[in-house]
Parts: C-alpha cells; structure tokens; sequence
C-alpha cells in the first residue's frame, strides 16, 4: 500500500497541452513602439538578449490578453510554447534582418543608433497626419522610412514656397543687399544643417589642399638646395 503511494506521489504530471491556434503573433509597428519603450532601447539596435522581451511584446499587442511580462517569461518555460514562439521569432528575425542599421556605419561611430522606430510612428501621425491605426497596425515596417522621408519633404517644400510669396511680399520694404534671398530673410533648421555639413566639408578639403601644397613648396625647396 504505501509503496503504491509512493509511486504515484512522485509521478510528474504531463503537461497540459495547449491550443495556440486561437493565439496570433502579429509583428506591428505597434508592437516594436512597445519593445522600445520597454527595453529602453531603439528597434534598430536590437540586442539577442531581448528576443523574450521583443516576443511578450508582439504577444500583447496582437491578442486581447492583459498579462504581465514577468508572467509571459513563465510561459515561455512550457515547452510547446517555447516552441511555437520560436517558430514566430524566427520568422520576425527573417524581417528584421532586412532593417536592422549597422551601428558601425553611422556617422561617429557611437555603436548606437539614436533614430527611433516610435519617433518615426509618431511623427506620421502627429506632424503628417497618417491614419494613426494604419500606421501602428497596417503599416510595413519597410514602409515607415521612405514615407516618413517622403512627408518630410513635402512640408519642407511647403514652407520653402510660403516663404518664398512673402519674401517676395516685403521685397520692396527690405534692403536687398542685406538681405540677398528667401533663406536668409527666414533661414530653416534643415538649411542650417546643410550649410554646417557643406562648411565642414569646404574646411576639411581645404585642409588637404593646403597641406599638399606646403608639401610641395618644402619638396621644390628641398630639391633646390640639392638635398
């Protein structure tokens, strides 16, 4: 009797099989806007240590299921969940490898990225005013970039021609010497920074010409002298 005891108290019980198929892993922009808020860290600099993270986050936003992280973390310890997750993230790393930036690649070489996927998302819906659960929900994440750059543009164009009517306006009440064109009645933040990245490349190839030619002089010197 007691042997019988003692045997089924130490049989684990099995697992209780569970039905994912009512369970969808939709990787949205909505979702990588949570992972940056909640890691702390830009979509495009993506580390290996915040795959769970990056997965309880695509979990969250594609079901109605208000669960912790830390219980989400559980979860992942059942084997046939582990493994469905796996099979989702695997096709999530196949999309995000087409997008993940070089770090190395950027200007100065930081090793982070400073752009973020829920600056982008939000400028398209605040300052462009694209339908906010297109973008969130719809959108491609290949797709942010380009029509981010596209909108962009075209308020910059916008305003370059509002400029322009009323520089043109006041042209008569201003002195043209002083003031020789629309850029410098009103000068734009981006204008500031082409006109800083053209000075800085003017210096530096002045720089090079100026030293390549000191090196000259001294080499005809030299020369002269016979040495």
């Amino acid at each position: 009797m007691f042997g019988w005891f003692k045997k089924k108290a130490v049989e684990a019980p099995k697992p209780k099989k569970m039905d994912l198929s009512k369970y969808r892993m939709d990787f949205t922009i909505k979702a990588i806007c949570m992972y940056e808020r909640l890691s702390g860290r830009s979509f495009f600099d993506f580390a290996e240590e915040d795959i769970a993270m990056l997965l309880y986050c695509t979990f969250y936003v594609s079901n109605d299921i208000e669960i912790k992280y830390s219980i989400f973390e559980g979860i992942l310890e059942n084997p046939q969940f582990a493994t469905w997750a796996a099979s989702k993230y695997n096709d999530i790393l196949e999309v995000m490898k087409q997008f993940k930036k070089d770090s190395k690649d950027e200007e100065g070489g930081s090793g982070s990225t400073q752009m973020r996927m829920t600056d982008l998302a939000t400028s398209l819906i605040v300052d462009y005013h694209v339908d906010a659960h297109y973008v969130m929900y719809e959108m491609n994440i290949w797709e942010v970039e380009p029509l981010y750059e596209a909108c962009d543009t075209m308020v910059k164009k916008r305003y370059e021609e509002e400029r322009l009517w009323t520089y043109i306006q006041v042209l008569p009440q201003i002195d043209g010497k002083k003031i020789k064109g629309p850029d410098q009645l009103i000068p734009f933040p981006w204008e500031k920074e082409v006109k800083k990245k053209k000075t800085e490349e003017n210096l530096k190839n002045n720089t090079y010409a100026v030293k390549n030619l000191i090196g000259r002089n001294i080499n005809d010197i030299l020369k002269k002298d016979g040495r």
